[in-house]
């Protein structure tokens, strides 16, 4: 079997997200979670969100690093579903979701202080980088290969610029008062050295596999927002 077929998209991901959707008959068994999940009902819209944000948290646990020199800077993938949530239920959605994935990572960890700094700047991380991509894509009248390539830059660049601010400012001296860093840890140099090219990297890595489930899924997602925006009008 061909590395392709094994991983592909019609075996894999696309079935999941066919699940969660309102398409096909809701008394069909093989669609029962569809029917429940995605609905012309706000319970429905909310319970999907909360489905989302489950998701996003195993996503989160499943992290790797991607710097030799500092193992313990690491990425995960939950940004792509939080990303999906943001563009069918809007920001508010997004945020909701990114936060019950914040909140079940922190629960799953344990609520030690140097956990609840590392989740609640996660938090922030999501929100930095979803939210300009969101409003790039949805606003901008350019071309799809335009707009995603315009959002992720523009994502990339909010998500390392306020995070090398936070972690200057915030983050580090957190750490340092909760021993999660020495004192005598070099600051500016840590921020050079680690923070900015983690966060340039992660953001081109979470843009090149967004944009290939993106444009997979687009009509997709321009009908699930569409419906969204429709129960939104409603209730």
């Amino acid at each position: 079997m061909k590395w392709s077929d094994r991983f592909s998209w019609e075996k894999w991901v696309r079935p999941f997200f066919v699940t969660c959707s309102s398409e096909g008959d809701p008394g069909n068994s093989n669609n029962y979670l569809g029917g429940i999940i995605m609905g012309q009902s706000p319970l429905r819209r909310n319970i999907t969100v909360a489905v989302l944000g489950a998701v996003a948290a195993v996503l989160l646990l499943l992290q790797f690093p991607i710097l030799p020199a500092a193992p313990y800077m690491q990425l995960d993938l939950s940004l792509l579903i939080i990303m999906l949530g943001t563009l069918i239920y809007g920001i508010g959605g997004g945020t909701t979701i990114a936060l019950i994935a914040a909140l079940v990572h922190l629960f799953l960890q344990g609520f030690n202080p140097l956990y609840i700094i590392g989740n609640s700047i996660a938090f922030v991380a999501s929100l930095l980088y979803v939210i300009p991509l969101y409003l790039i894509i949805t606003r901008s009248r350019q071309r799809d290969a335009v707009k995603l390539t315009l959002g992720i830059v523009v994502a990339t660049l909010s998500l390392t610029i306020f995070m090398m601010i936070l972690n200057a400012f915030v983050m580090f001296p957190l750490y340092m008062q909760v021993g999660g860093l020495p004192q005598s840890t070099n600051i500016p140099a840590l921020m050079f050295s680690v923070v900015l090219p983690f966060n340039l990297i992660k953001g081109v890595i979470i843009g090149v596999a967004f944009w290939l489930v993106y444009l997979r899924l687009k009509p997709w997602l321009d009908r699930q927002r569409q419906r969204a925006e429709t129960v939104h009008k409603i209730s």
